[in-house]
């Protein structure tokens, strides 16, 4: 099927060139392992598209056509299919793309369709004000601990987070199941929290 017709049908068509494969993704929804890594920016572009899906469905669409979703997300319709069509097909003749599966499948795609762990480094203002922000638990994030070298801030309880030293850093990884760390700190306050420090997963970071 050329990109003219899948164009006209809304079905993304077969990825071409040397970009990165995966395999398809069936019609009941069950993802398969990628016979290559997807991109960065692939995976980027994915979480766009699946924020703005959540929204369409919130109000309440139904259905919607390729070209209209890639200029809502700012890309071309034909960035939007080759992104797509390393899963799968997606969308039908008539309607286009259904909003609210194709969000719950790129969230699959992309990991947010479960709860991941979150370390958070430096407890300064801003590191409490993401305690306090509940957004992450929506998109599938949950802020479960987080660190500082403060000896001031180390031991106390912040928005329902223990703040621990960074000595204790690869146990309380490995307790929590952390596989995301945000830093919050300076430049130089970052670069002094991991100097010396290779902790196990820290490649995660």
């Amino acid at each position: 099927m050329s990109l003219d017709d899948a164009q006209d049908r809304d079905v993304a068509p077969p990825e071409t060139g040397t970009g990165a494969a995966a395999a398809p993704i069936a019609a009941s929804g069950k993802l398969s392992r990628p016979v290559k890594p997807v991109s960065l920016h692939t995976v980027e572009r994915l979480s766009v598209y699946r924020r703005l899906l959540e929204e369409l469905d919130h109000d309440g669409v139904e259905y919607i056509h390729s070209q209209r979703l890639a200029a809502l997300v700012g890309v071309t319709p034909a960035q939007l299919r080759r992104d797509l069509a390393s899963f799968g097909t997606f969308g039908n003749i008539s309607r286009g793309y259904n909003v609210y599966q194709m969000s719950r499948t790129i969230s699959r795609i992309i990991g947010t369709d479960t709860v991941q762990a979150v370390a958070l480094f430096g407890v300064g203002d801003l590191g409490r004000a993401l305690l306090s922000y509940r957004g992450f638990e929506e998109r599938g994030f949950h802020l479960a601990v987080a660190f500082d070298v403060d000896p001031e801030k180390v031991g106390r309880v912040f928005a329902g987070r223990r703040c621990y030293s960074l000595d204790d850093l690869e146990a309380v990884v490995l307790d929590y199941a952390v596989r995301i760390g945000i830093l919050t700190s300076s430049r130089k306050a970052s670069r002094h929290l991991w100097t010396g420090r290779r902790p196990l997963g820290s490649e995660r970071f």
